[in-house]
């Protein structure tokens, strides 16, 4: 197990309810992994045209799919 981790979204509804957005599997946090998480937001309709407040935890992997 210790070669496996889990990645994961939280937010807040329109309503300001906390909820759990998405979770991905991975061996560790890195751009594939938080790429994939960001994909299924995108899938699911999310957009950024509205405008986006994004607050992540210092991991380089989170950082580089805004930066790309």
């Amino acid at each position: 197990m210790a070669d496996h981790l889990v990645v994961g979204a939280l937010g807040m509804d329109a309503d300001d309810h906390k909820c759990v957005w998405e979770f991905v599997e991975g061996a560790t946090e890195n751009h594939t992994v938080v790429t994939a998480l960001w994909q299924n937001f995108t899938t699911r309709g999310l957009t950024v045209a509205d405008g986006l407040l994004v607050v992540i935890d210092g991991a380089k992997a989170v950082r580089a799919i805004w930066d790309d």
